[in-house]
């Protein structure tokens, strides 16, 4: 088998993997988008140097943009094949072009050129869809099958399992940062000869679950005190569901004060209401409370904001509030209006609850930048700004050594992809030292063949 890597290669986006078989088999894991600053957007409209007739499948992990992002673009390019996910995955994905494009026509408009996929190419792209359940094997060819694992990520996201010939290849997609309240525990897969594993945090560990809630309970007691906002970029997909749930949670045991919630999100709007349609998907705990019809992700002061009008009524809302608002790198989305009110305002709190990728505004002002731009304006940095790390929905150090760990026998080969440098250099060290094996870092494009 040969496999070689357009994507995810020492940085954290644009995962793709390109698996050609003995048997002549060719599938994708993945069809991720660049994300970060404008070179790394353009990178999604090149062609990908692959022979679209003999691409058969593309296995889907999850459908973050990094994940799923380049399949609109992929067909435009000639794919013509069949989409392996989850159905929770189908949905999500299709939440997630339709967002895309809509930011992409905007800039190209501005820019004076065409967007890189239209409408008419992400309805021809949903229909290339197979959905499967999780742990049913698919047999694409004589000799090749793939089985998805629930990756305990987002809603629907798997770990990538094949079968070939007596060899197995597990590609870990992300994995999740068990346990978590919105989503089910990791399942893992098994065994494994080769593993293609994400390593984004791969030199940290996040702060214990529990904090999780207590940190955001500070940061409202804060904005209570001060009468102000706290504003929390917020990733639409997991991120916003697990705030929502703690939220519920603080408010149900009158742990908080009532106060307004907004959630400034048409996105997370639409992923959220995917929870109540797969329910199956989910904990037992959130199964049951949907039985007894209880939301879990809705509370008394809660409001969604679908339109801009309602979004800019937020801004006449007097403090004490919150806002949750896309998107959560505030590279784009509504976040970026209120962004201008609230990081000159000493009394507000920014709370950073995901990851920031180098290039983003979002990692600007984690990197304790002083003043940043938004929206073309210079905004000075006033605010506090708070970090809460146990939100993090990948797998932190810890837990990523104990998922490799647990196979039996170890695999005999280890890629560390989705990382930057650093994280990747020190979860490799570690690997070697626990595990005597030295895995591979591959580069953009590199081919191995194993």
């Amino acid at each position: 088998m040969k496999i070689t890597f357009y994507g995810a290669s020492s940085e954290v986006t644009g995962s793709c993997f390109h698996l050609q078989f003995s048997d002549g088999t060719e599938i994708l894991v993945d069809a991720g988008y660049f994300q970060g600053g404008e070179k790394d957007l353009t990178r999604n409209d090149q062609k990908l140097p692959v022979d679209w007739s003999k691409i058969k499948y593309i296995a889907l992990t999850h459908s973050h943009l990094d994940h799923c992002g380049r399949l609109p673009i992929f067909y435009k390019q000639g794919f013509r094949g069949r989409i392996i996910a989850t159905a929770p995955s189908r949905d999500i994905a299709e939440i997630v072009w339709r967002d895309n494009v809509h930011l992409l026509e905007t800039a190209s408009n501005l820019a004076n050129t065409d967007p890189f996929f239209t409408e008419e190419d992400i309805n021809a792209c949903l229909r290339l869809f197979d959905t499967v359940d999780y742990e049913n094997r698919i047999k694409l060819s004589g000799d090749v099958s793939v089985t998805l694992v629930d990756a305990g990520h987002i809603l629907g996201s798997s770990s990538v399992k094949i079968h070939d010939r007596g060899e197995i290849y597990v590609f870990s997609g992300d994995i999740g940062n068990w346990p978590m309240d919105a989503v089910r525990v990791t399942v893992h897969p098994g065994e494994a000869d080769v593993v293609v594993m994400e390593s984004t945090y791969g030199n940290r560990l996040h702060e214990p679950k529990e904090q999780e809630a207590t940190k955001l309970q500070a940061a409202i007691e804060e904005v209570v005190k001060q009468k102000s906002t706290l504003l929390i970029p917020a990733f639409a997909i997991e991120r916003t569901q697990e705030l929502l749930r703690d939220l519920d949670v603080l408010v149900e045991s009158d742990k908080i004060p009532d106060l307004p919630v907004f959630l400034d999100s048409p996105m997370a709007e639409r992923v959220t209401a995917l929870f109540g349609k797969y329910q199956k998907f989910l904990p037992d705990e959130l199964q049951t409370l949907y039985k007894q019809g209880n939301d879990p992700f809705s509370f008394p002061k809660f409001k969604n904001c679908p339109t801009a009008v309602e979004s800019k009524a937020i801004n006449v809302v007097q403090g004490p509030k919150i806002i949750v608002a896309g998107s959560g790198m505030m590279t784009g989305g509504r976040v970026v209006h209120h962004l201008k009110r609230v990081l000159p305002d000493p009394r507000s709190v920014l709370l950073i609850v995901g990851y920031q990728v180098k290039g983003t505004l979002g990692r600007e002002i984690q990197d304790g930048a002083k003043e940043v731009r938004v929206d073309g304006r210079t905004v000075p940095v006033r605010c506090k700004i708070e970090e809460d790390k146990a939100y993090s929905a990948h797998a932190d150090q810890k837990q990523l050594l104990e998922w490799l760990v647990k196979f039996n026998p170890h695999p005999t080969k280890v890629f560390l992809t989705h990382g930057d440098p650093d994280a990747i250099a020190t979860f490799s060290d570690l690997v070697t030292s626990r595990l005597n094996i030295k895995p591979a870092v591959p580069t953009a494009n590199q081919m191995f063949e194993l």
